[in-house]
């Protein structure tokens, strides 16, 4: 509805400065008629202003189906119509403006059900700095340079004992030690989403208890394969790995509006 305004509003604009250009008529033409703007122009005009008009409307304004101006009173009539029309477009034209800020200004709603379940992580896991991202990097274990391992979460560096929280609503899948992980938390969010926290000192929930965002899961430890106190927190989606900070962008420790990016 937008376009068509548009250029009714510019054709309009030119239709006017078409009229103050006009050149003279020529010699058969009456001298009464001298400053009025060509059929051409005026024809045009008049369907810029009415798109449905047809032979009987031009009529009606004084225009002949011939294209010769037949009442030189027509032309006041039809300026000030077309002046209003153009009003009235403007006028259209700036709403439309201040729409589309306000659809700039609204953030994209959530599209897929995973995407649902992202929007609903507000809660950092822990009170803590990150101390080592999601990549590749030199093993920290080993410290050689040519060895570098896939770090597959964020590692947030903490006292030991500081607390652990679900980053969202879900349910325990998992809450005992495995491997690297040492004392592991496994939360499951949902259409595929699931959130790990690993290197435990305590655990503090159960395997199928149900969780809300905030709701502690344990404390900072260094079990497993660490080198010290830190929580290593996973995001997976269909169990493969992605960068927390690329998908949920978590607010400075203690503040609860995590938004999906």
């Amino acid at each position: 509805m937008i376009l068509p305004g548009a250029l009714a509003a510019l054709g309009l604009a030119w239709f006017l400065h078409a009229a103050r250009a006009e050149p003279s008529p020529a010699p058969h033409t009456s001298p009464e008629l001298a400053t009025a703007p060509s059929a051409a122009v005026l024809s045009a005009a008049a369907r810029l202003a009415a798109p449905a008009a047809t032979d009987q409307h031009a009529a009606a304004v004084k225009i002949a189906p011939s294209g010769e101006v037949t009442d030189p009173a027509a032309r006041p009539h039809l300026i000030a119509r077309f002046r209003r029309a153009l009003s009235e477009n403007a006028a259209l034209i700036a709403h439309a403006k201040r729409s589309l800020q306000q659809l700039a200004q609204t953030p994209p709603q959530p599209t897929s059900p995973v995407e649902q379940v992202l929007t609903a992580l507000t809660t950092t896991p822990v009170s803590g700095r990150v101390s080592s991202g999601y990549g590749y990097r030199r093993d920290p274990v080993r410290r050689r340079r040519r060895h570098r391992r896939m770090h597959k979460g964020i590692d947030y560096a903490a006292r030991r004992g500081t607390p652990v929280y679900a980053v969202g609503p879900g349910v325990v899948v998992s809450a005992r030690r495995r491997g690297s992980y040492g004392r592991l938390v496994v939360v499951d969010h949902g259409h595929g989403v699931e959130t790990r926290y690993a290197h435990l000192h305590r655990i503090r929930v159960k395997p199928g208890q149900t969780l809300t965002a905030g709701d502690q899961v344990g404390t900072v430890g260094s079990t497993g394969r660490a080198t010290g106190p830190h929580l290593h927190f996973e995001l997976r989606i269909d169990d493969e790995a992605f960068d927390p900070r690329q998908r949920l962008d978590f607010a400075p420790s203690g503040a609860n509006v995590a938004r999906l990016w």
